[in-house]
């Protein structure tokens, strides 16, 4: 099997994160984004996955470049259409398309993505509210974003699906209420300097 490309599709890094724009001024929201799309990344590096950020920002495109990851133009057609085409990107290598601000990723979340492509199953990760934080797999899959995409991923994945539930998957930072969860927890106690 080829090495599998993780796909993490990045706003710039202020603009992502409106939700937690009462708690956090922009220069900590900048920080917390940055940091937390570099754990992401170099989760997926440690388990063999070469990386591409899809985004159309030129901050994070330079952040990217900086760090030698590849780069995907998102064409500003939504998360659906960015998905799509980073897969088709992908030219034929299995894929993991995973969001960007999961805080609490470790290895061994990323580790169980790679299993599941090497078993030749579509793996689904949740997260805590019904979304998808995650989805890995191989050729086309037909994306469907949005609040309770999990449902509709878990019935386009069909039959040989892996569906992986874990606190450094389940968890993204949208809300004051989500940094203030991860925060709460042994794993996240490097998110506690961004917590009033």
């Amino acid at each position: 099997m080829s090495q599998p490309l993780a796909l993490v599709p990045l706003k710039g890094w202020v603009e992502g994160k409106q939700r937690l724009a009462g708690a956090l001024p922009d220069d900590l929201r900048h920080r917390l984004a940055v940091a937390t799309a570099g754990m992401v990344v170099n989760s997926f590096e440690e388990s063999g996955f070469a990386v591409a950020v899809v985004t159309a920002d030129p901050a994070v495109t330079a952040w990217a470049e900086e760090h030698r990851i590849g780069t995907i133009p998102d064409a500003g057609h939504g998360l659906d259409a960015a998905a799509t085409d980073a897969v088709a990107a992908a030219a034929g290598r299995p894929w993991c398309l995973v969001h960007g601000d999961l805080p609490l990723i470790d290895v061994a979340d990323t580790d169980a993505l790679r299993a599941a492509l090497d078993a030749g199953e579509t793996a689904l990760a949740p997260s805590r509210d019904g979304g998808t934080n995650a989805i890995a797999s191989t050729g086309g899959f037909r994306f469907r974003f949005g609040p309770g995409s999990f449902h509709r991923h878990l019935a386009s994945a069909g039959e040989r699906v892996r569906v992986l539930v874990s606190v450094g998957l389940a968890l993204e930072v949208d809300t004051p209420a989500d940094l203030a969860a991860a925060a709460s927890l042994p794993r996240g106690r490097w998110l506690r300097g961004f917590v009033a």
